[in-house]
């Protein structure tokens, strides 16, 4: 729920108080890696409609359950906590499945960032007149996935390798590429 649906963000956060305890079932995880200790608790209601007939989340076709995920991001060298709190809506009933769905959804996002910064250096674009940058990124999610289809035709040949061939050829040869 992204905070653009404010007042809807809001209710859910409401669910997820003393008084429905008994409906919301919690799972946790956590994940050691790059320095820091993740830990990512899940609450979830499933039905929220039938402990509030008089919810405006009835709005929503299909939904079945609601999720509040929080994370908590701890450095290992220096012990500090980072936390951030996110709320879903859903049509499945099943916690886990949900859970693992919002993994794999971070797990994609956070990989097609790592090649946009690494292969054309996103983050330190200085593009910001009006949407250049918006522009640029998508241009640069193009590029990405032809170099990503001629690896997968080319097995064994390096990305960097990929990205001097593909400077050196004009639009229409990359074009006429049967990728």
């Amino acid at each position: 729920m992204k905070d653009n649906q404010r007042l809807t963000k809001e209710e859910m956060q409401s669910f997820f108080c003393p008084l429905y305890d008994a409906h919301i079932v919690h799972q946790e995880q956590q994940d050691f890696g790059h320095g820091r200790i993740e830990t990512r608790t899940m609450s979830s209601i499933v039905n929220p409609l039938s402990l509030d007939p008089d919810s405006t989340l009835d709005k929503w076709d299909g939904l079945k359950s609601i999720h509040m995920m929080t994370r908590v991001r701890t450095d290992k060298k220096t012990d500090k906590s980072s936390s951030e709190t996110t709320f879903y809506i859903s049509s499945l009933t099943d916690g886990a499945e949900v859970f693992k769905l919002i993994r794999e959804h971070w797990a994609v996002e956070n990989k097609l960032h790592y090649m946009l910064d690494m292969l054309f250096r996103e983050d330190y674009s200085t593009k910001r007149v009006r949407n250049a940058a918006q522009n640029m990124n998508i241009i640069n999610k193009i590029n990405l996935t032809i170099i990503q289809r001629l690896k997968d035709k080319l097995k064994g040949t390096s990305t960097l390798r990929l990205r001097k061939k593909l400077a050196r050829m004009t639009p229409e040869e990359i074009f006429e590429m049967e990728l």
